[in-house]
């Protein structure tokens, strides 16, 4: 405790008294003082990156919030959250606990488990999964779905052959 008085610091510390010391200090006291202790961290934990659960978690929660027609405010206000949070949550950003798992999924009318179906790459099945929550994730996509699940069988088949011409023709 330092006190002033007339502009002079003066240390309440005696020197003979002994001095406190840190919980590390007193835990580890074989320690030299310089040696930091080095914090346990998962590996990956480090990294710039998100974890891949958490990016298709997000997504998923995204694909299901545009699906609804839920703007990120409203899933947010609903929560006690900010927008921006629920931006860092479909962005895999932050982690979501399971707690507001639940409860997203509640707001959302969707089962819990939905969230991680498709995590598990089946063999053979690679990037399918992935590139339809991409696509899901696109502009229009919702509506190009709405207007295929309304169609008959043979328009159905040839907006699929239209399709794939005017992919390969688009290389």
């Amino acid at each position: 405790m330092i006190w002033s008085h007339g502009g002079a610091r003066q240390s309440l510390r005696s020197t003979n008294r002994p001095q406190r010391l840190t919980y590390e200090q007193s835990r580890y006291p074989y320690r030299a003082k310089t040696n930091k202790m080095k914090k346990l961290v998962p590996q990956g934990a480090n990294s710039a990156q998100p974890h891949h659960v958490d990016l298709h978690v997000g997504s998923l929660i995204r694909t299901r919030r545009k699906a609804l027609g839920i703007s990120q405010s409203e899933l947010a206000d609903s929560l006690g959250l900010t927008f921006q949070q629920v931006q860092k949550y479909e962005r895999g950003s932050n982690r979501v606990s399971s707690s507001k798992l639940y409860e997203i999924a509640l707001k959302l009318e969707t089962p819990l488990a939905s969230f991680f179906e498709g995590l598990e790459t089946p063999v053979g099945g690679g990037p399918i999964a992935g590139g339809l929550t991409d696509f899901l994730n696109q502009r229009g996509a919702h509506e190009l779905v709405a207007a295929f699940a309304v169609m008959s069988p043979a328009l159905r088949r040839q907006l699929v052959s239209l399709a794939m011409a005017m992919a390969e023709t688009d290389d």
